[in-house]
């Protein structure tokens, strides 16, 4: 059985190219080394091997389908983190937006930037919180001169919860991802997040809160959804009491039992 946290490379190289036809000039900062042939041959015979596989994510199981083989046995065990408690968060709506992760391409970067401009939310007061490490200088001139764009590096713990409970929506434009942790751990706050689908997105938001994500690489629908999460204050109440009623099915108790009965299914089926 083999834990599987990261879509397949070939899916990996697919984003790469995606990404990289609409911002060329930041291929540099994708920070995803692809995997050379014979480790992705070497990937592909352990999954054909394996008595059964579970992954992170319908996406990445997906993309081993796609690239492997179509029959493959697989469970989705979607991770689980230790919840921040709710009462530390604000209720009150004032435009703070927060991205927390690699700063490059393919957290969608460039991406987010320009869906901000876009949106005029900076004009209208609201602040865009980057936080993550630096990767590469062009993104970072590029935040430097982004306006109402706040950066923040290597913080402390205690910084980015704070930010967290400072946050009105975590906003996730990835192009590739395996699961996408830190969108459970802004549920288990009790906070919203706005993201493109990749990842584990469908299933963190199920049927019912999928209107508030958009296709990969949809520069107009994340537009619009800065805007629209923005503007419209009920549906954004709405958004914040689904997300609320969700948190139980993210914690680590949930995840720790999840991957017992995909473990207990693997052996007692032999």
């Amino acid at each position: 059985v083999i834990d599987v946290a990261h879509p397949h490379p070939m899916e990996v190289d697919r984003c790469r190219r995606l990404a990289s036809a609409r911002y060329p000039g930041f291929q540099s900062s994708w920070d995803d080394p692809p995997l050379d042939a014979s480790g992705c041959e070497r990937l592909n015979q352990a999954l054909t091997r394996a008595t059964g596989v579970w992954t992170a994510s319908q996406y990445t199981a997906d993309s081993i389908r796609t690239f492997v083989d179509p029959t493959i046995q697989i469970d989705i065990v979607g991770y689980g983190v230790v919840g921040i408690p709710r009462s530390s968060r604000r209720l009150t709506y004032e435009g703070r937006y927060l991205f927390v992760g690699a700063v490059g391409l393919r957290k969608g970067i460039p991406l987010l930037l320009e869906a901000w401009g876009r949106s005029g939310l900076a004009s209208e007061g609201c602040v865009l919180d980057v936080v993550g490490t630096k990767l590469d200088p062009q993104v970072e001139a590029v935040l430097a001169h982004s306006t109402g764009v706040q950066r923040h590096g290597n913080i402390s713990a205690e910084a980015l919860s704070k930010l967290f409970q400072q946050a009105d929506a975590l906003v996730s434009p990835s192009y590739c991802e395996g699961f996408g942790r830190v969108l459970i751990e802004a549920v288990t706050a009790g906070l919203p997040f706005l993201a493109t689908r990749t990842g584990g997105v469908d299933e963190i938001l199920g049927p019912d809160l999928n209107e508030w994500c958009v296709d990969v690489d949809d520069l107009e629908g994340f537009t619009e959804l800065l805007r629209r999460f923005h503007g419209e204050g009920s549906s954004r109440a709405d958004y914040v009491d689904g997300v609320l009623s969700m948190q139980r099915h993210w914690t680590e108790e949930a995840y720790g039992s999840r991957l017992r009965s995909a473990v207990e299914r693997q052996f007692n089926s032999k």
